[in-house]
């Protein structure tokens, strides 16, 4: 299952080895990967933002990350 984000489709196929991250916290850790923000995801999933943050903070706990920075390191993009 593909989800647009800036026009870019990204994958969140249920067979991506995504780190024990559910498709939703592995969809807004991606966008944060690629420099979007909570809100920007939030809109894509149709969810609000708050929900966003936290799967956004979900995800930097399953991977160890503290930013998104380090979100980038360990997702490729």
């Amino acid at each position: 299952m593909g989800t647009a984000f800036l026009g870019m489709s990204l994958d969140v196929t249920p067979s991506m080895d995504r780190a024990g991250l559910s498709r939703k916290e592995w969809f807004v850790a991606l966008v944060a990967a690629h420099g979007g923000s909570s809100n920007e995801a939030a809109s894509s999933l149709g969810v609000q933002p708050r929900a966003a943050e936290q799967l956004l903070e979900a995800a930097r706990s399953k991977l160890g990350a503290r930013s998104s920075s380090e979100i980038r390191r360990v997702i490729p993009t």
